[in-house]
This record gives structure tokens, C-alpha cells and sequence, in this order.
């Protein structure tokens, strides 16, 4: 929020007008990156690791493809501990109609996102890269979350770049004691 914040600072000192942009739908975009995600169960990507060194990071996708009876012990654990990690856990893959109808759905999100984009009238979006500072190198499977960010761009084509602003500091390591742990996945960012 800071490095946000200080960006949003340095562009209206240089004269840019910035107005609030809440991009719409967010949690069905969220629904359809999942369906698109899983579709085929992680089978594809683990296929194509096969016999190679995987970085640890992948291990999700390894998680997709594991026997229904296993996901659905491992959902019902994180149903009450972490409902958005239980809802990757809930995908059980989509027959080849249903990832055409994710996909046509994708497009009218698309269009609703460009449409919303442009009667606010935005040049550029200003959002953080990552909500959290750099994680350590073995935990990005366990923050995969993390990434929605900027992932709903990526999944919708939308061309991104990163500025660096600033560096973590210890204000911001203080102000973990009010980070909510509400949610296993938030738990572990905190961590």
C-alpha cells in the first residue's frame, strides 16, 4: 500500500490526474482463470515436466492433478481454514464444452473490464506488481494468491510493466501485527 500510495504521490506532484478504479467482477474473472486454470486437472504441466528438475513453485499444478478422493480430504481441511485455497482445491477439471463456455466468458469479461476501462477514461493502471514484498524462494506455491494482482491482466491479454518505487522497511514489518490471519493463506503471507 505504501509503494502505491508513494507512487500515486510522485505522479499528481508531476501533474497527472489519478482517479479510483475498482476493476468490476473481480471474484467472477477470479471463478473463470480457476475453470480455465484447471481444466484439465494440471495433467498438461505435469506432463510436460515429466523426467525434468520442477521448480518447487509448480507444485500447484502437481496439486490439480491429484485423485479426487485426496482433493476433496485436503478441501474439506481448508474449507474452514482458507476458503480461497479450498476453491482452487474444488476444481475437478471441465469436459471440452465447458472450457469453450469459460472461454466465450472470458471474452465478455475482457470486453466489460476494456468497457470500464474506458469510461473511466485511464491511460494507464496504477496497482501493486505483488500485494506482499518478494516471498522467500520456497514459498511462492504456498502464495499463489498472492498473484491476483496481476493476474487478472495477464489472463485478460492487457500488456503490464514494473516500476520499482521503494523497498520494504521496518514500519512495514510493524505494521504485520494488525495483518489479518483470518484465513490460512493470509496467515502464511503474514508469516
Amino acid at each position: 500500500r505504501r509503494a502505491v500510495a508513494e507512487a500515486r504521490e510522485a505522479l499528481q506532484a508531476a501533474g497527472h490526474e489519478l482517479v479510483a478504479f475498482t476493476p468490476p467482477e473481480v471474484r467472477r474473472a477470479w471463478g473463470i482463470m480457476t475453470t480455465c486454470i484447471t481444466a484439465d486437472k494440471g495433467r498438461t504441466v505435469s506432463r510436460l515436466l515429466t523426467g525434468e528438475v520442477a521448480d518447487p513453485s509448480l507444485a500447484t499444478s502437481k496439486l490439480m492433478a491429484q485423485p479426487k478422493l485426496v482433493k476433496a480430504v485436503k478441501k474439506r481441511i481448508l474449507q474452514g481454514r482458507s476458503p480461497f485455497m479450498a476453491r482452487l482445491l474444488s476444481s475437478e477439471g471441465v469436459k471440452s464444452h465447458q472450457l469453450w463456455q469459460a472461454l466465450e466468458e472470458k471474452q465478455v469479461y475482457v470486453e466489460q473490464l476494456t468497457e470500464a476501462w474506458r469510461k473511466a477514461r485511464l491511460d494507464l493502471l496504477l496497482a501493486p506488481a505483488f500485494s506482499m514484498p518478494a516471498p522467500p524462494l520456497n514459498c511462492p506455491t504456498n502464495t499463489t494468491a498472492a498473484l491476483i494482482t496481476t493476474c487478472l491482466y495477464n489472463f485478460c491479454d492487457f500488456p503490464s510493466g514494473v516500476v520499482p518505487v521503494t523497498h520494504e522497511d521496518e514500519d512495514d514489518q510493524a505494521k504485520l501485527n494488525d495483518y489479518p490471519t483470518d484465513d490460512l493463506l493470509f496467515h502464511m503471507v503474514k508469516e
